[in-house]
């Protein structure tokens, strides 16, 4: 798989993003060879221990009497209702504490895992592929893993109707709920803590071998909003897996593969891209534009506004553009590179700027286009989260300079408001994949590839929490549900 390749943060850098797009969307989708898995005859997917009996289905709960969308012909993009109101947050006071402080590093040797880890009740959790999905207890400092009858699980999504528990996706859709207080060592059987099998239909690129499910959507009522490689387009019930409207070919024209869902907010929905759709039925709507050219969008403020990048084609390099929530263009930088961004106090937006072959360059605006600090550099760098007291993380790449078997260490960097540096910590090597949760407490738990195992890097902060912000941290929250939403 490509992420078992060690290499150093820039190669995870979002100007890569849309040119590994396949890649992306088939994380944990590589076929090891387990029977457990194949999709039935009827469409189903063998979840149980009688997976060598492929005439057996399993109970599948999708609800076939749902709504399906129509994708003839779009609607024209209309602004956006319900956009949600927050009261305007200040920074908070930092804890009293040491700024960055190395606690320690727990280490388990599983597959590394995708892009992000998603958090709930206590829990961090990761597909690990080969069907398994591992759990991190953050107080305990102990491991849970889980197998389910599939080839393998893609990324996990949290289910709000059980605090703990996630969904994730192979051949099919299973709701799980990891049991965490089994003595360590004792043996997990196929499907151990699976509540409910939602199937998948037979996948459809000739590049995979089973089908795989892109990154979800997970809103404030807990449904979850996601597509598949056999062409589906999907809105499920998180409790029982029953589908609450579903379309086949949503977003197969608009994407190579099955899109990532991007962002949730108020009645919209947008994955891929460019693509939109309406909440409450699947319902496409055509791309926002901005001088003829599609916007990617990426996040949301509370301000009624839309921040994204417009570019020609999947492959070329785009420019950061504000949108109102019509879709009204107000402002962009006017450059050709790629972009991250955060979303932070007053609604003033963090951008990542990554131009190759330079370093990476971080900024401040306003939500009306003012700089506010900036260009700053790091090094080899990448944004993590933005703190409740207003200090930015990010995740950098630091030459090692001992004699070592690799040539960069991962050190996390704390920046101010102004961009200035207000401590480093070098946690030693590798210098791979890294994403971040940041509790209340201070303690942010970075989540790495080491060397055949994954790393929870335990580092106390003076921050209490993520900024209460529209997007403070990749996929907005530490729960990964790419929903904008009050707190």
């Amino acid at each position: 798989m490509i992420r078992l390749i060690l290499v150093p943060l820039r190669m995870r850098v979002r100007y890569l993003q849309t040119v590994l797009l396949a890649a992306v969307i088939a994380l944990g989708c590589t076929d090891r060879g387990s029977r457990p898995g194949a999709t039935l005859p009827d469409g189903g997917v063998c979840i149980g221990s009688n997976c060598s009996d492929v005439s057996a289905p399993i109970d599948a709960t999708t609800d076939e009497t749902a709504p399906e969308a129509s994708f003839t012909v779009a609607e024209k993009f209309t602004c956006i209702s319900d956009w949600p109101t927050q009261q305007p947050a200040a920074p908070a006071p930092s804890l009293d504490v040491p700024r960055l402080a190395l606690l320690g590093i727990d280490k388990s040797p599983i597959t590394p895992p995708g892009d992000y880890a998603v958090f709930s009740a206590g829990r961090i959790a990761f597909s690990g592929g080969n069907g398994t999905l591992l759990s991190y207890n953050v107080s305990a400092r102990t491991y849970a893993q889980q197998y389910v009858s599939c080839s393998d699980l893609g990324e996990p999504a949290i289910r709000r109707d059980r605090p703990g528990g996630f969904v994730a996706g192979c051949t099919g859709i299973v709701g799980l709920f990891p049991d965490m207080q089994r003595p360590p060592g004792s043996p997990l059987g196929p499907d151990d803590g699976v509540e409910w099998g939602h199937p998948l239909g037979p996948n459809k690129y000739e590049y995979l071998n089973h089908t795989c499910v892109a990154p979800m959507l997970v809103d404030p009522d807990g449904i979850l909003y996601f597509t598949a490689t056999d062409g589906s387009f999907k809105a499920i019930s998180p409790s029982d897996g029953k589908t609450v409207w579903s379309s086949v070919d949503a977003t197969m024209e608009r994407d190579s593969g099955s899109p990532s869902g991007k962002l949730g907010i108020g009645d919209r929905l947008f994955f891929g891209n460019s693509a939109a759709f309406k909440r409450s039925t699947g319902t496409r709507f055509t791309d926002i534009m901005v001088d003829g050219v599609p916007v990617s969008v990426q996040v949301a403020a509370y301000s009624h506004r839309l921040i994204g990048e417009a570019r020609v084609n999947g492959n070329t390099p785009a420019d950061l553009v504000v949108v109102d929530e019509c879709g009204n263009m107000k402002w962009s930088l006017g450059k050709s590179n790629r972009y991250e961004v955060l979303v932070g106090f007053d609604d003033s937006i963090v951008v990542g700027e990554y131009k190759y072959p330079t370093t990476p360059a971080f900024y401040r605006y306003s939500i009306d286009g003012e700089l506010l600090a900036g260009p700053a550099k790091f090094g080899e760098s990448t944004l993590l989260a933005l703190g409740a007291d207003d200090v930015l993380y990010l995740a950098g790449c630091a030459r090692c300079s001992d004699p070592c078997d690799h040539d960069f260490d991962l050190e996390v960097i704390a920046v101010s408001e102004s961009m200035e540096v207000l401590d480093r910590i070098n946690v030693g090597s590798y210098c791979t994949n890294a994403s971040a949760v940041l509790l209340d407490d201070g303690l942010m738990v970075v989540m790495r590839v080491g060397k055949g195992a994954t790393e929870f890097v335990r580092i106390q902060t003076a921050s209490p929490g993520l900024a209460r912000t529209a997007w403070p941290t990749i996929r907005r929250d530490n729960e990964r549900t790419a929903w904008v939403a009050p707190w």
